[in-house]
């Protein structure tokens, strides 16, 4: 029977404990390509990343040519508070699908045929219900992996996503 509505995470950044900088772009300009590993016509995707507000959005992109699109965003696997709502949108920004899945915290897109072209995948944290039989999306915050695959088409060479983890000497 708590009444206290006091926004904790505000308070904790009152006395001191800054927040975590954002990872990923909110929207589809400011994108983070997926890693993908091309072998025998399937792209394989991953990425990772952390919704660290009420208000962050986590936005990543990949290509496909035409074919299926399977994707899975699962919470950090100990103690997860991230519950997970993923939105696929085309090119375009128009909605190709959305999964808020009721009573798990992970979500799964499939795509059985899509269009070649680029894609970019929204994750963001959710509540389920209303407060009385539910809870809302304030602490829907939390680690998360993805991980699925996109069709490669004949004869598209790999794509590589070159990185560097820069290194500072005296």
């Amino acid at each position: 029977n708590a009444n206290n509505t006091e926004d904790d995470i505000a308070r904790i950044q009152q006395f001191g404990a800054p927040l975590r900088v954002d990872d990923h772009g909110n929207a589809s300009t400011s994108a983070t390509p997926l890693n993908a590993v091309t072998s025998a016509g399937v792209v394989a995707l991953s990425g990772s990343g952390v919704i660290t507000t009420r208000s962050d959005v986590d936005v990543f992109s990949f290509a496909s040519s035409a074919g299926p699109i399977s994707l899975t965003i699962t919470p950090a696997p100990r103690g997860p508070n991230l519950d997970v709502v993923a939105e696929l949108l085309d090119a375009s920004g128009n909605l190709v699908a959305t999964v808020n899945p009721v009573d798990a915290l992970n979500a799964t897109i499939n795509v059985s045929s899509a269009p070649a072209g680029t894609y970019y995948l929204k994750i963001d944290g959710t509540g389920k219900g209303d407060l009385t039989t539910g809870y809302s999306d304030y602490g829907s915050l939390g680690a998360y992996t993805v991980s699925g695959s996109a069709n490669a088409g004949e004869g598209q060479p790999p794509v590589a996503l070159p990185s560097a983890t820069p290194v500072s000497r005296t």
